[in-house]
Protein backbone atom coordinates (compact mmCIF):
# COMPACT_ATOMS: atom_id res chain seq x y z
CA UNK A 1 0.00 0.00 0.00
CA UNK A 2 3.01 2.96 1.26
CA UNK A 3 4.41 1.65 -2.26
CA UNK A 4 1.42 2.23 -4.54
CA UNK A 5 0.95 5.86 -2.27
CA UNK A 6 4.63 6.62 -3.29
CA UNK A 7 4.13 5.69 -6.99
CA UNK A 8 1.35 8.35 -7.00
CA UNK A 9 3.13 11.07 -5.20
CA UNK A 10 5.70 10.53 -8.05
CA UNK A 11 3.37 11.19 -10.59
CA UNK A 12 2.08 14.35 -9.04
CA UNK A 13 5.27 15.93 -10.50
CA UNK A 14 4.77 14.17 -14.01
CA UNK A 15 4.44 17.02 -16.49
CA UNK A 16 2.44 14.50 -18.89
CA UNK A 17 -0.23 14.49 -16.30
CA UNK A 18 -3.12 16.38 -17.23
CA UNK A 19 -5.94 18.45 -15.73
CA UNK A 20 -8.92 17.20 -16.27
CA UNK A 21 -10.18 20.44 -15.39
CA UNK A 22 -8.75 21.61 -19.01
CA UNK A 23 -10.31 19.00 -20.92
CA UNK A 24 -13.09 20.31 -23.29
CA UNK A 25 -15.23 18.05 -25.22
CA UNK A 26 -17.16 18.63 -27.35
CA UNK A 27 -20.98 17.66 -26.66
CA UNK A 28 -21.83 17.61 -30.31
CA UNK A 29 -20.54 14.56 -31.38
CA UNK A 30 -21.57 10.64 -30.96
CA UNK A 31 -21.27 9.37 -27.55
CA UNK A 32 -18.33 7.04 -28.89
CA UNK A 33 -16.64 9.71 -30.54
CA UNK A 34 -16.89 12.07 -27.38
CA UNK A 35 -15.12 8.85 -25.70
CA UNK A 36 -12.34 8.89 -28.25
CA UNK A 37 -11.75 12.64 -27.98
CA UNK A 38 -11.84 12.35 -24.08
CA UNK A 39 -8.87 9.35 -24.09
CA UNK A 40 -7.12 11.30 -26.39
CA UNK A 41 -7.03 14.83 -24.54
CA UNK A 42 -6.31 12.82 -21.22
CA UNK A 43 -4.13 10.72 -22.16
CA UNK A 44 -4.12 8.30 -19.37
CA UNK A 45 -7.82 7.60 -17.98
CA UNK A 46 -7.27 6.04 -14.78
CA UNK A 47 -4.52 8.51 -13.35
CA UNK A 48 -4.70 12.65 -14.54
CA UNK A 49 -4.50 15.63 -11.95
CA UNK A 50 -7.88 17.59 -10.74
CA UNK A 51 -6.36 21.21 -9.80
CA UNK A 52 -3.55 20.03 -7.52
CA UNK A 53 -4.73 16.36 -6.61
CA UNK A 54 -3.74 13.61 -8.88
CA UNK A 55 -6.60 11.44 -8.98
CA UNK A 56 -5.33 7.51 -9.59
CA UNK A 57 -8.94 5.43 -10.34
CA UNK A 58 -8.64 1.87 -9.71
CA UNK A 59 -11.47 -0.82 -9.82
CA UNK A 60 -11.94 -4.16 -7.80
CA UNK A 61 -13.69 -7.02 -8.52
CA UNK A 62 -15.23 -6.85 -4.60
CA UNK A 63 -18.88 -6.18 -3.87
CA UNK A 64 -18.03 -3.32 -1.93
CA UNK A 65 -19.39 0.32 -2.38
CA UNK A 66 -18.05 3.49 -2.30
CA UNK A 67 -20.72 4.19 0.98
CA UNK A 68 -19.58 1.47 2.86
CA UNK A 69 -15.87 2.31 2.66
CA UNK A 70 -16.81 6.01 3.43
CA UNK A 71 -18.63 4.91 6.11
CA UNK A 72 -15.72 2.80 7.38
CA UNK A 73 -13.26 5.47 7.22
CA UNK A 74 -15.24 7.59 9.12
CA UNK A 75 -15.76 4.83 11.89
CA UNK A 76 -12.01 4.42 12.65
CA UNK A 77 -11.54 8.28 12.47
CA UNK A 78 -13.96 8.29 15.35
CA UNK A 79 -12.84 5.77 17.09
CA UNK A 80 -9.24 6.90 16.98
CA UNK A 81 -10.34 10.40 18.56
Amino acid sequence: MINKVYQIALKRNDPDLVDIETVKIDTGLAVEDRLRQYVGLIGNPYCYRSGDLVVNVEYSDKQTRIQGCVERIISNRIALQ
